[in-house]
């Protein structure tokens, strides 16, 4: 049986699928209102961003809890409701920015703290906006490649944990949340095609300057200092250039969207839902524009109900706008992840007649 190819430099993936996703939510809310008077800007003004970018709620951790926490907590709800046996999972690929530690693999502190079996495979991908189609790419190539069992593709964010309260221009975007999304040898009969990319020449335009080996963490780089756009953060807060990831996402990301649809047998027509990373309203909206899509058959609602969780966000955007009718039937969705790296990807594919397709909550008192 042929599981792979490449072709037109798409790489494309038979008899592999999607077959369950549940989505991890942390059960506190905090409303962009609540947090304006955390911010250097006045009321009106902080009022007028919020209504452009869709500032609305966010989900965010209680203290203590972390990325495997949300993800071990979601494993145990599908094995304690009988959507998953143990002896199946075959493989742990965890996404994410925010892990547990910088040394060991999240993965593996999940594999320990599930009590699965010692030939389950664990592997770590540090990957940000764009990691849940690089998670689905990875997981359709080590099926592939001859691995047994279901793998679990976890994406798992807690970006609250390292924002500055007093930056308006990122602070009230961020949630928190993990995705669980099983994926497993089928018979399906379409294949899922995937476009991978990379620029690494632009690496600084979203980053973190201190925290890792090139600059450690000090009583200097945590001092918080006013920016010159108004905004108080140190250098272990993250930084964004806004001009320049803007400019990336309407031609970089755009253009691979479309070169995915034309050198596919669909229009663009054809296609159900686009399915994209959420990094603001404003954005989405202004991609839909340019590329003559209908801004229903790109849902641009989850950065307002509960925040742009990095990796998850995608996943999120499914469950949330299509669970139920993707445990019914089939849709073809075009997904996009892009963002820090800086990184951008796309796949075609069909999603449906999932066993499980929902949203579960999670705080510390469960």
């Amino acid at each position: 049986t042929e599981y792979y190819k490449v072709i037109n430099m798409d790489f494309v993936f038979s008899n592999s699928s999607i077959t369950g996703m549940l989505a991890v939510m942390p059960d506190r809310e905090i409303k962009f209102e609540d947090e304006m008077v955390n911010f250097n800007f006045p009321i009106k003004s902080s009022l007028k961003l919020a209504k452009t970018f869709g500032y609305g709620a966010r989900r965010v951790v209680d203290d203590g809890v972390t990325a495997s926490d949300l993800c071990v907590y979601g494993i145990n709800y599908l094995l304690d409701a009988g959507l998953l046996k143990k002896e199946d999972i075959g493989g742990i690929l965890f996404i994410s920015q925010t892990p547990d530690y910088i040394q060991p693999p999240t993965s593996n502190v999940i594999q320990g703290k599930l009590g699965l079996g010692y030939d389950v495979l664990c592997m770590d991908i540090n990957q940000g906006c764009a990691g849940f189609v690089l998670g689905i790419f990875q997981a359709y190539s080590l099926l592939a490649s001859g691995l047994e069992g279901k793998i679990l593709l976890l994406n798992a964010e807690t970006p609250s944990l390292v924002m500055p309260k007093r930056d308006r221009s990122s602070t009230p975007l961020f949630g928190d949340a993990a995705t669980i999304t099983v994926i497993e040898k089928t018979d399906a009969e379409t294949p899922s095609r995937f476009k991978i990319k990379n620029d690494g020449s632009r690496y600084d335009a979203l980053i973190i300057p201190a925290g890792g080996f090139r600059m450690r963490c000090s009583t200097e780089t945590s001092v918080e200092t006013q920016q010159e756009d108004g905004n108080f953060r140190s250098l272990e807060h993250p930084v964004m250039k806004g001009d320049d990831v803007y400019n990336f996402t309407v031609n970089e990301v755009i253009e691979l969207i479309e070169e995915m649809v034309s050198t596919s047998s669909l229009t663009k027509e054809d296609i159900d839902y686009y399915m994209l990373h959420q990094p603001n309203r404003f954005i989405l909206q202004n991609m839909a524009k340019k590329m003559d899509i209908p801004e229903d058959k790109m849902p641009n609602n989850i950065v307002g109900l509960f925040g742009n969780s990095s990796s998850a966000a995608l996943p999120v955007n499914i469950v949330y706008n299509f669970g139920e009718i993707l445990e019914r039937r089939e849709l073809t969705f075009l997904l996009s992840g892009f963002g820090i790296g800086l990184s951008w990807n796309t796949a075609l594919m069909k999603l449906g007649n999932l066993n499980f397709c929902k949203m579960v909550g999670h705080s510390l008192c469960q």
